[in-house]
């Protein structure tokens, strides 16, 4: 009783050190914000044209052009039509501290026709923020250390040019913003997350950027087609290599030959394009086809986009496209699909991702046949995908071979599950799928399964030897491979050969139908 006791008081007293440790902790953040705004010596320069602290170190004779003699500590912008000119000064902000990145160092929050040039900026939760803004300018400046070096959101016809945004988490980040942004010869490199991202935004014009050494360099990402018309043209350079980023184009038929060198690769909104042979290797994404149909991928190296939840290759929206002979390694995600149906994968090599295949946001009726999928961290996932098709695939020494979430009515059948730590993981939201084709056609070869073979039979209950176990293998209540396959029974790739083949066929005849139908 007495142990019991001294235990409970001493439960107790953690109990007591640890909320007053949460309070000393607490109390140091708003303290060390508190410290951080009062500190900052933040300049603001305002409607009527007015400097506040009028001490402040930036002159001006005419309330339009506004020249730094000495760094501040962070400039609120109040006034439209004036030109803010660094003069090579610095705006310095304190860095990420105890509770994270704070303050701004330039914010344009809904300014109109502002045009800063000629600063250094670094330290702050963003560097210059633009938000609600138009016909603005940052240039010439060296933009380094803050969380997101350029904020710009819901903004227009604004221009950033000929600036370093250099050694930030997040570079240039268009959010939410319309009309004719443009982006162009800015060195944009070793930031530590992104080099330029565009989310949601369309009709961005870029041109001369050269973006290096970010973990990924480039992307596009939205949710409706606007959001992937865009101008960029190969004057853009990812790690030495020229940005192709194709939108409205048909017909069209891009090879080694023609591209030798390929930094990243999109196409938006395009049909009936041949990708065929080409290296993407080394930023990231390489990728993506946006609301692209009828285009066919083979034979191609895809390798080494390894930022975070980035993607080898990115269907968004896409369908009837067929992928056939590539080599998707090394990426954090091989191929990533994101509401896209229709499509065919056959005979490529993924393996070495950290995830595979995901298939995400109702992506359903794609088939991949005869692929190899192995060595993966994940295999093949499916988050809210349905109706989609796995034969014939070799599936081996991945973490989890096939991982479903939320996913239902899914078939695999005649697939090689070999030496993965864990051969199935559903869900607790995951509903029934089929593995296998029925009898005689049979399920699926799993290994480190081991049953009898005597009988034969849809109820395996006729005399006689069939090269599939006689006894079901469940993965849950409600899955199970009523015809697993005995390991002489596994599916060879000469029998694979001929799915290979057909689903090819089968993806040509949709193109050729679809083609006289319009």
């Amino acid at each position: 009783m007495w142990n019991l006791r001294l235990e409970s008081l001493h439960a107790h007293g953690r109990f007591v050190l640890l909320l007053v440790l949460a309070f000393l902790v607490g109390f140091s953040c708003v303290a060390f914000k508190i410290e951080r705004v009062e500190s900052l010596d933040y300049v603001y320069i305002y409607a009527n044209g007015s400097i506040d602290p009028p001490s402040a170190p930036i002159s001006t004779f005419d309330n339009i052009t506004y020249v730094f003699n000495a760094s501040i500590g962070g400039l609120v912008v109040e006034r439209d039509n004036i030109i803010i000119d660094g003069a090579g000064c610095t705006i310095q902000g304190r860095g990420p501290g105890p509770c994270g990145w704070s303050g701004t160092g330039v914010d344009l929050d809904g300014r109109e026709n502002v045009t800063v040039k000629n600063l250094e900026i670094n330290g702050f939760m963003f560097g210059v923020d633009v938000t609600n803004g138009s016909d603005c300018a940052i240039c010439q400046s060296l933009i380094t250390n803050n969380y997101r070096g350029i904020e710009m959101v819901r903004s227009s016809n604004t221009t950033i040019c000929g600036n370093n945004v250099t050694a930030d988490e997040h570079g240039i980040h268009l959010c939410i913003s319309f009309e004719s942004n443009t982006i162009f010869g800015n060195y944009i490199a070793d930031n530590s997350y992104s080099g330029i991202w565009l989310d949601g935004s369309s009709n961005q014009i870029l041109y001369e950027n050269v973006i290096d050494n970010n973990p990924f360099c480039f992307d596009i990402s939205g949710s409706e087609p606007s959001h992937f018309v865009h101008s960029i043209d190969a004057s853009n350079l990812v790690n030495g290599k020229p940005v192709y980023y194709l939108v409205n184009q048909t017909d069209l038929v891009l090879t080694n030959v023609t591209h030798p060198q390929v930094g990243y690769l999109a196409l938006a909104n395009c049909t009936n394009i041949t990708v065929d042979g080409l290296s993407l290797a080394d930023s990231g994404p390489l990728l993506l086809l946006a609301y692209t149909s009828n285009s066919t991928i083979v034979n191609n190296t895809i390798t080494n986009s390894t930022a975070h939840y980035w993607y080898g290759v990115l269907l968004e929206a896409s369908y009837n496209n067929t992928f056939a002979g590539n080599n998707i390694t090394k990426n954090d995600v091989g191929i990533w699909l994101k509401n896209s149906s229709c499509n065919i994968f056959s005979a490529n090599n993924i393996r070495d991702n950290f995830g595979g295949v995901l298939l995400r946001s109702s992506s359903a009726n794609n088939t991949f046949v005869g692929n190899n999928i192995a060595s993966n961290e994940a295999g093949i996932e499916f988050e809210g995908s349905c109706n989609n098709t796995l034969a014939g695939n070799n599936i081996t020494e991945n973490g989890c071979g096939i991982t479903l979430y939320a996913s239902f009515n899914n078939s695999f059948y005649h697939n090689n599950f070999i030496d993965n730590v864990e051969h199935v993981r559903l869900s607790s939201s995951s509903w029934p799928n089929f593995w296998d084709d029925g009898y005689p056609s049979g399920g699926n070869y799993w290994s480190g399964y081991s049953d009898t073979d005597q009988f034969s039979g849809p109820y395996q209950n006729e005399t006689g030897s069939d090269g599939i176990w006689d006894h079901p293998y469940v993965i849950n209540t409600e899955n199970q491979d009523n015809y697993p396959t005995v390991p002489e029974h596994q599916t060879p790739m000469m029998l694979l050969i001929p799915m290979i083949f057909a689903s090819i066929i089968i993806a040509v005849h949709r193109r050729e139908k679809r083609r006289m139908i319009q």
